[in-house]
């Protein structure tokens, strides 16, 4: 399964992936890339809060674990706070489904498909748009 490119304002849209474990990193970077995104990587919490506050994101994809200051769902909620109209999703080995279901971050256990985690950017985004 792959994603279509994003084609129209999507297209100009920019993602921000947070992961310490720069295969995994890398690997959705791509994935978003090859769909149309900009995308931009941090590795750390720390690096990721330099990006949003020096840019606007439309959706931060953060690992759970990532290292820094403080965890993905901690970034996600700031990140949320600060930009309200913006698409969080934590990504984690550990299944966390449960801890966010009643929070507005999208949730993606490791190892997934990049695919979906596109389909799903593509969607929300698109919604937003209407």
């Amino acid at each position: 399964m792959s994603a279509q490119p994003v084609t129209g304002s999507l297209g100009a849209r920019c993602i921000l992936v947070v992961d310490g474990e720069i295969e995994i990193r890398f690997s959705l970077a791509q994935h978003l890339r090859s769909a149309g995104f900009t995308v931009f990587e941090a590795y750390s919490s720390d690096e990721a809060l330099t990006l949003l506050g020096a840019m606007p994101f439309d959706a931060v994809i953060a690992d759970f674990q990532t290292p820094g200051a403080m965890n993905g769902l901690a970034l996600a909620d700031l990140a949320r706070s600060t930009f309200p109209h913006i698409l969080t999703v934590i990504v984690s080995g550990v299944d966390l489904s449960h801890e966010l279901e009643r929070t507005q971050t999208a949730f993606f256990q490791k190892p997934y498909e990049g695919a979906a985690i596109v389909d799903l950017v593509i969607k929300t985004l698109v919604a937003n748009d209407n």
